[in-house]
């Protein structure tokens, strides 16, 4: 079953706006970008895994959706999921890039081996041979890309801050510690306790004190979600993130917190 979270659009629309697809474990975002300002967005949930029975689910969120069904210039398919990995720039071929993903993460359904650069990093990661097929049936031009690739940044800070990305059932972890990005991970959860065995075990792996630990918190979550709760528990700074994008229509956006689109947003410089 597929549920519409969010659907934010702009009144008018001039030219030809980019459409991007997130493609995550239980839910699909999409927006609108036009003269590099976010125009329109949509928000979907599933309650089974997105990818099972890809057609199907695709067949819904175009009943759904009134971006997915529109025409434009360049589409930019964003993948988000766990089969991802990072390794500094020299190691690039596409054999070995194949044989790391399937030790780490084994052998299954037919997939594409994708890369991406950031900073001094080769991203690669896979995409799902039939989703990604069945998308560019419906778009002219199709690139991909993995959501890491928008989420690490450049910056550089002297103390310990975890950027956590939250989905339903699904987190980002980003920490930065002494000066460097140290881990960049992304989990699937089931409850609240999950989350925050995740997050103690990543202080507890490199030795950060949870007392001075900055963390910033990004998705579809209030102060008074069970996750926040239980996360303030440990963590005592806590903050919820922001994002840089500037809008269309910036009233409508304006409506909702601004962590509420920083998973998506936020693209590290």
């Amino acid at each position: 079953m597929i549920q519409k979270t969010f659907g934010i659009y702009a009144d008018e629309q001039t030219g030809e706006p980019e459409l991007n697809i997130e493609a995550g474990t239980f839910h699909l975002a999409c927006w609108t970008v036009l003269d590099n300002n976010i125009h329109s967005f949509e928000y979907f949930q599933t309650e089974k895994t997105l990818l099972k029975e890809f057609k199907e689910n695709w067949h819904q969120l175009k009943l759904y959706s009134k971006l997915l069904t529109a025409k434009y210039q360049h589409v930019n398919l964003i993948w988000n999921h766990e089969e991802c990995l990072l390794s500094n720039k020299n190691f690039k071929e596409t054999e070995d890039n194949a044989f790391m993903l399937e030790t780490i993460f084994g052998d299954r359904r037919a997939y594409h081996i994708h890369s991406n650069e950031k900073n001094s990093l080769n991203i690669f990661y896979r995409g799902e041979a039939e989703a990604e097929k069945i998308i560019s049936q419906n778009f002219s031009s199709l690139t991909t890309e993995h959501v890491f690739s928008r989420l690490i940044s450049n910056e550089n800070n002297s103390g310990s801050i975890m950027n956590v990305y939250c989905y339903p059932h699904q987190a980002i972890i980003i920490l930065q510690h002494n000066n460097a990005l140290q881990l960049v991970n992304n989990h699937c959860y089931e409850t609240s306790e999950d989350v925050l065995y995740y997050l103690l075990n990543t202080c507890r792996q490199f030795n950060i004190d949870v007392q001075q630990v900055q963390l910033n918190i990004h998705g579809l979550l209030d102060d008074d979600s069970e996750l926040h709760t239980v996360l303030h528990k440990y963590f005592p700074l806590i903050n919820f993130g922001s994002h840089n994008a500037s809008f269309t229509e910036s009233e409508k956006f304006a409506e909702f917190p601004a962590h509420y689109f920083s998973p998506f947003f936020n693209v590290g410089a």
